[in-house]
């Protein structure tokens, strides 16, 4: 899993395993970055690992993390080894998500 941009991470949630389809409001293991224009952020759900702390600075393809199958994934894992749902949940918001921000089509960007 790569940056989309550079930026700095305002947000690593991680302790889920596959299987805990509940695990940080469902998302799983994931990670939010502030980036350093337009007030965008990005978010990147379900992960395996996270490879990344809160305040880090980042930049565009620094690799932030792995992709996984945590949190409400379908079909839902059987165990914490099995690839059953494994993907990424990514969203570009205006505003930081969950707190007034708002998501956007990211392909509207280019």
């Amino acid at each position: 899993m790569y940056a989309a941009n550079n930026g700095v991470v305002i947000t690593a949630n991680g302790g889920c395993v596959a299987g805990n389809l509940s695990c940080n409001g469902r998302g799983g293991n994931y990670i939010i970055i502030k980036h350093t224009t337009n007030d965008y952020y990005t978010i990147y759900m379900h992960l395996k690992d996270i490879k990344v702390n809160v305040g880090d600075v980042v930049s565009r393809g620094q690799v932030i993390g792995t992709m996984g199958n945590t949190g409400n994934v379908s079909p839902a894992p059987q165990n914490s080894y099995s690839t059953a749902g494994t993907h990424l949940h990514f969203a570009l918001y205006v505003g930081e998500p969950y707190k007034g921000g708002y998501a956007i089509n990211p392909l509207g960007l280019y």
